[in-house]
């Protein structure tokens, strides 16, 4: 694979992050695989990507007003272990034991697998069965989007 030349921000703040992706030639690197892979079939040439890692919260996984939220930056390992998961949600972390190979277990993230609606992942189905609602922020939006209606068909987000 022949590499591109591209810049990488670790934007420190969701509002940095989103001031940075506000550009269409920037990407998110939700998980680094999923963009990753991208890049070296040739599907995506970003000229400058952004990781999540670095924002703060991003990755976290709380009770908020007897619902349950989890960052986009929230890895499958820390899903599979997450005591409040598994007392109060149990279908995502066994779907968590599922999501990705030994490699990539401890860097892939939910927020990946739901944002580009990967079909061989199975958090689009546990998410449709648990009815959950999405809170999706941008530039110039902050909503909540039921993931029966962002999770459209496969490889394809609202």
């Amino acid at each position: 694979m022949d590499s591109h030349d591209f810049e990488f921000s670790t934007p420190g703040t969701l509002e940095e992050l989103i001031e940075l992706l506000s550009d269409p030639e920037k990407k998110s690197l939700v998980s680094d695989m999923n963009v990753v892979t991208l890049m070296k079939l040739r599907f995506a040439t970003p000229s400058s990507e952004a990781g999540l890692s670095s924002v703060r919260g991003l990755n976290e996984i709380k009770e908020e007003g007897g619902s349950i939220r989890i960052g986009p930056a929230a890895t499958h390992l820390q899903i599979e272990f997450s005591p409040l998961l598994r007392h109060r949600c149990p279908l995502l972390p066994e779907t968590a034991t599922h999501a990705a190979g030994t490699r990539t277990h401890s860097a892939g993230t939910i927020g990946a697998s739901v944002s580009h609606s990967d079909p061989v992942s199975d958090y689009p189905a546990a998410l449709l069965a648990l009815e959950a609602k999405l809170h999706v922020v941008g530039k110039n939006s902050d909503r909540i989007v039921a993931a029966r209606d962002f999770l459209s068909k496969a490889a394809v987000v609202a």
